[in-house]
């Protein structure tokens, strides 16, 4: 636990060699997990680390497309997200190639995430990345991120949804 702790610490203070020394300077930096909670570095650095401290792991080789026992891939977590800056985190994201279609909690996309969140300054980003707009999901209501955008009155992330708006 106390690891933990001097990880959180670390990581909230953006200091990624401390954070190092807190995950025992292990072969494998930076994609390890917390011994304590299973969770992926990148993944708790995305919760609590400054920008500069994730785009400092990106290019240490972070991986964007870790495993995400908890259902919230990198992409999905920071447009869930209640952070500021998430924007610039998910630029980041891109740019280190995280995967735009990774589904995770209900089987949901980054666009069934941004459409949620009635976002479409990241609905467009995501179709210029290529995400599947006709992405269905396989479990409860199993829509498109525009059925669930229109379904859930989420306008602007509908308008910038419907075909022939934004990139093919």
């Amino acid at each position: 636990m106390r690891a933990y702790i001097e990880l959180e610490r670390a990581l909230r203070a953006g200091d990624v060699p401390r954070a190092r020394a807190a995950l025992g300077d292990r072969a494998g930096f930076p994609n390890l997990d917390d011994p304590y909670t299973d969770t992926p570095l990148l993944a708790l650095a995305l919760s609590w680390a400054p920008v500069e401290a994730v785009e400092e792991l990106l290019d240490l080789g972070a991986d964007p497309n870790f495993e995400a026992r908890d259902g919230f891939p990198a992409l999905l977590g920071v447009i869930l997200s209640e952070r500021d800056d998430k924007h610039v985190l998910f630029e980041l994201l891109l740019r280190a190639g995280a995967d735009v279609d990774r589904r995770g909690l209900n089987d949901w996309t980054p666009l069934h995430a941004a459409a949620a969140k009635d976002d479409p300054a990241l609905v467009e980003e995501l179709l210029r990345a290529g995400a599947d707009r006709a992405a269905r999901t396989t479990i409860d209501d199993c829509e498109t991120p525009l059925e669930l955008a229109a379904r859930a009155g989420r306008r602007r992330a509908a308008a910038a949804l419907e075909p022939g708006a934004g990139p093919a």
